[in-house]
């Protein structure tokens, strides 16, 4: 409180804030049976905090509007967890996505085991005078879904507590677990056996199917739930924690490992992203293309393109329409024109123009008007042939002598161009050549 008091920017203070109510939950479905007068009192000294939004969270809103229509207040997730555990602590903190494995059925007969078990005391957490600043600024924590707005709810509705224990545990296992991508994936996929019995539906089981299941019965589909903890951070503002691609692999592992629950999820979460596409942060937008580029070069380049067939008349302007051209001219440097080409309906066919089409840029060297073509065209021929250097010596001698002959600000800049452009032409088919020509 007197963190945030001296300065209402101060991110230090809610931080530690949320620290604090994110672990209550835990203690609260413990087997600890005196702590419910402490617990309602925390909660209730953080709502100063905790209830009002902080001024910096504007900067980190992933849809701040298109200009036209009214813009969604973001959800801060410490106003959000606030809420929530009111409500918990209203309902007398049933927490039922926590499993309580200590709570078995015993036999008449049966002693609890944990009457007789040996208590052990933690050790005090002792707070520091002076706070050191991490290594990223810290900002306020907004809830970034991508499946909030369903006619069916398949993850946690937001005033639920469990859409913010599951997803801090999510997030936590995604950026813990950085070094190995395949072990995260697995975990994420896993995600129903950590949790309550009765949490999630079936894994895999269809979006249509969930309207089918009886009253009362959890609609949550476990691949939904990971799938957007995974978004959380790959578009979380200013910067995630690990680099894009990350999120990019693991996204890619886990749909490998599991491709008939986590494709469906990733569709459903790849269209509601491009029709939010004009309202969202223009940073995220490059973001959604770069992953939405890179994911389809792992799985053939297929998407029903046919879906957003109506937008390929949009003025190139337009969020839509540059989303669009942007993802495939990020295809074709991940692949060639002609086989982007054909991954695509007859709409969209003149978005690859011809000169995308060049598999090879233009040696410049080919034009007679380029300076010092001649050398340049001789050195390319040279190249091509792996010439030995002391036949190519000559003809960059015969450049930087030009060079020095027409008073050029640096001679050592044309015999270097030529030289180096010639390499990267003959080397421009693909990483092999250019690798080979280099050598």
């Amino acid at each position: 409180v007197d963190l945030q008091t001296e300065n209402n920017e101060e991110t230090i203070g809610p931080e530690l804030v949320k620290i604090i109510l994110f672990t209550i939950p835990y203690i609260m479905s413990s087997s600890a049976t005196d702590v419910q007068e402490k617990a309602n009192g925390m909660v209730e000294n953080t709502d100063i905090i905790a209830s009002e939004p902080h001024v910096l969270q504007s900067l980190v809103d992933p849809y701040p509007g298109n200009g036209t229509e009214e813009a969604t207040a973001p959800n801060g997730v410490l106003s959000l967890l606030q809420k929530q555990l009111q409500n918990e602590a209203a309902m007398g903190w049933v927490l039922e996505c926590l499993p309580r494995p200590w709570k078995t059925q015993l036999e008449p007969e049966q002693a609890d085991p944990l009457a007789s078990a040996p208590k052990h005391t933690l050790p005090a957490i002792v707070i520091p005078d002076v706070l050191i600043a991490g290594p990223r600024p810290l900002f306020p924590e907004l809830y970034f879904s991508v499946y909030a707005h369903q006619d069916i709810e398949t993850v946690p509705a937001m005033s639920n507590i469990a859409s913010c224990l599951l997803r801090d545990a999510l997030v936590d296992t995604i950026n813990i677990l950085d070094y190995n991508r395949n072990a995260t994936a697995r975990f994420l996929i896993d995600i129903d056996c950590y949790f309550s019995p009765g949490t999630f539906v079936k894994r895999a089981t269809p979006f249509d199917r969930l309207r089918d299941l009886d009253d009362g019965k959890s609609t949550w589909k476990p691949e939904d739930v990971a799938v957007d903890a995974v978004f959380s951070q790959l578009f979380q503002l200013p910067t995630p924690e690990h680099k894009l691609v990350y999120y990019h692999s693991v996204l890619t592992e886990s749909c490998k490992i599991a491709p008939a629950a986590i494709a469906p999820s990733l569709g459903r979460a790849i269209r509601f992203l491009y029709r939010n596409v004009d309202s969202m942060d223009l940073e995220l937008s490059y973001r959604f293309m770069d992953w939405f580029s890179h994911h389809l070069s792992n799985f053939g380049f297929t998407w029903k393109w046919t879906e957003w067939i109506d937008d390929v008349e949009l003025p190139s302007i337009n969020p839509k329409k540059a989303f669009i051209e942007g993802a495939l001219d990020k295809e074709i440097r991940l692949s060639f024109a002609q086989r982007i080409k054909g991954t695509l309906p007859a709409p969209y066919q003149q978005l690859i123009s011809e000169e995308k089409e060049k598999d090879t840029p233009d040696f410049k060297y080919n034009n007679d008007d380029t300076p010092f073509s001649t050398e340049g065209k001789e050195i390319f021929a040279l190249l091509r042939k792996k010439a030995p250097e002391d036949q190519l010596q000559p003809l960059i001698d015969r450049i930087h002598a030009q060079a020095l002959s027409l008073h050029l600000p640096d001679p050592l800049v044309p015999s270097t161009d030529a030289y180096m452009t010639a390499i990267c032409y003959v080397g421009s088919k693909s990483l092999s050549h250019v690798l080979s020509s280099i050598e």
